[in-house]
């Protein structure tokens, strides 16, 4: 697997698989800095078999399909082989475009309206403390508030982060040590969730931008899930963190330009593969609230 530019400039390669990252080109017809190809999409070009169908995208990422009245829809039929006929999501709640009022079934993978702006869940059961799964030690002990059954979990054992006692310029604190979540950062706690569901919907591929932290927790989880990954750095990224992403199978291309011409680019390439952004997918931001659980808790 070719990891990146080392700290000198160089590349740090596995020389078997060199030639193969040069045959994949730029996605999408982007201008590239570097290309480093993680397993998860080699294998998945290989074998295309091996993952499942893979199926077209539409302008929002979701699998396309003729629905029972011929038109474009997405039904349980497409959840992937390990969940036959699909899994239940949170009852009753759905996306909801806070700009226009509609509302989108949560049995279809989105990141966005129809309209192209962000969407927010509607609001679910709320947790109560007879609800939490005590023998759970992770975000998924508050499976009751999630819209992903624990079930279909994804999970590397996030949350649960120790809270201590301190002081900051002489006022007592206590600090929440995310930083020792399985990819190092409190992202883990959204990446969870959103994976987890994404799975149970059947997407296969996922795509983000990020500098850094979004990058490896996406990846980590990914590969846990079985589903090929490809992320957008800037050419600024730290080398340590491009490392741990690649790391963890990922197909990583360093964009060219600005913080902003990378997620333009993953725009673009949302036409083709699932656009899994911490900025945009309603399920990440689930995930996030969890913090928020175990300090009532």
């Amino acid at each position: 697997m070719i990891v990146g530019p080392g700290p000198s400039g160089e590349d740090v390669a596995d020389p078997v698989h060199r030639d193969g990252a040069a045959d994949l080109g730029a996605p999408g017809g982007e201008e590239i800095a570097h290309r480093f190809v993680g397993v998860g999409e080699r294998q998945a070009a290989q074998a295309p078999g091996l993952a499942g169908p893979d199926l077209p995208r539409a302008h929002d990422g979701r699998p396309e399909a003729a629905g029972v009245d011929g038109e474009r829809g997405v039904g349980d039929r497409h959840a992937p082989h390990h969940a036959p006929g699909g899994s239940a999501t949170l009852a009753g709640v759905r996306y909801v475009d806070p700009s226009t009022g509609r509302t989108y079934p949560l049995s279809e993978a989105r990141w966005r309206g129809d309209s192209g702006h962000y969407l927010n869940l509607t609001p679910g059961p709320g947790l109560r403390r007879a609800d939490i799964e005590t023998s759970r030690y992770s975000v998924w002990r508050y499976a009751k508030a999630l819209p992903v059954p624990v079930e279909d979990a994804v999970s590397l054992g996030e949350g649960w982060t120790p809270l201590v006692a301190g002081e900051w310029d002489a006022v007592p604190v206590r600090y929440k040590l995310e930083f020792t979540m399985p990819t190092g950062s409190f992202k883990d706690r959204g990446t969870t969730v959103m994976v987890s569901y994404l799975r149970s919907r059947g997407i296969q591929r996922v795509l983000e931008d990020s500098s850094g932290n979004a990058g490896a927790s996406l990846s980590a989880y990914a590969a846990a899930a079985g589903m090929a990954c490809r992320i957008l750095v800037p050419e600024t990224a730290s080398y340590p963190k491009v490392a741990q992403i690649a790391a963890c199978g990922a197909d990583v291309v360093t964009i060219k330009g600005s913080r902003q011409d990378v997620a333009e680019a993953a725009l673009r390439q949302s036409a083709e593969i699932f656009y899994a952004s911490h900025n945009w997918q309603p399920c990440f931001v689930e995930g996030i609230k969890t913090l928020a659980y175990e300090l009532w808790e």
